[in-house]
């Protein structure tokens, strides 16, 4: 379910402005819940997945539907898009009480001048202080990160593993990037494929060594056993949260 429509972010790859808008609509945070405890109450739900482009955004608002979400009861497990520039402990404290298990953070790059090349509008300091919050308040964080983006370089991406390695988040996605406008140039085409191969033979050599480490494109904790695996023990919700209980390398 949303919460809102609209962002008001400025992702240079992103498409959420111009799906959605570039300005927030936010919803009455009591309808919210109340749709929220509607969903839940039918059978088989067992987990809500809240689809805003980012929850917390703004900050007031996803602390107010937390709190009318208390106020409900309300104790299906959700999960949620968070960015890591208005994250606080009240916010995760918050998210807690009212039934939240984990959140997905777009934290992209370990790198400051990459984040400021894809204009995310954070650093590496406010995604270290999100996941030292989130850890506080028994949140699962899930970061992705897309690695080898334009005029990105091996040494880039080497830092961003660094970094991952030393946030130690509960899971974290990594993606490598692939430009639709390569195939109009061959030479262009060669040069990125190359790369990325190069990329993803560096991931593969940090990520069989990191247990919650996933690598969609080299399968790695992303395979059909996988998911055999999570259905035939009952888990629900996103397959990263399970990935501690799952024990697959």
């Amino acid at each position: 379910m949303q919460t809102k429509r609209g962002c008001p972010l400025h992702c240079t790859y992103c498409t959420y402005p111009l799906i959605e808008g570039p300005r927030g609509r936010l919803r009455d945070p009591g309808k919210v819940a109340d749709e929220f405890m509607e969903l839940c109450s039918r059978t088989g739900v067992e987990h809500l997945f809240i689809v805003d482009s980012v929850f917390n955004l703004p900050l007031r608002h996803a602390k107010e539907v937390c709190r009318q979400l208390v106020a409900r009861g309300n104790t299906t497990p959700w999960t949620s898009y968070v960015n890591p520039v208005a994250f606080d402990d009240e916010l995760a404290e918050l998210m807690a009480r009212a039934g939240a298990v984990g959140m997905e953070i777009g934290s992209d790059s370990g790198c400051d001048d990459i984040l400021d090349r894809l204009r995310k509008g954070f650093h590496t300091d406010k995604i270290t202080r999100l996941a030292r919050i989130s850890k506080a308040h028994g949140l699962k964080d899930c970061h992705s990160y897309i690695l080898g983006t334009t005029g990105e370089t091996l040494e880039h991406v080497e830092r961003t593993l660094d970094f991952v390695a030393g946030l130690d988040p509960f899971a974290a996605i990594m993606l490598v990037w692939v430009e639709d406008r390569e195939v109009l140039d061959s030479r262009t085409e060669l040069e990125r494929r190359r790369f990325r191969d190069a990329v993803y033979e560096r991931v593969r050599e940090r990520a069989t060594q990191q247990p919650r480490w996933v690598v969609p494109r080299l399968g790695l904790r992303f395979d059909p056993r996988t998911f055999d695996v999570l259905r035939k023990y009952g888990m629900r919700g996103p397959l990263w949260q399970h990935l501690d209980r799952l024990a697959i390398s």
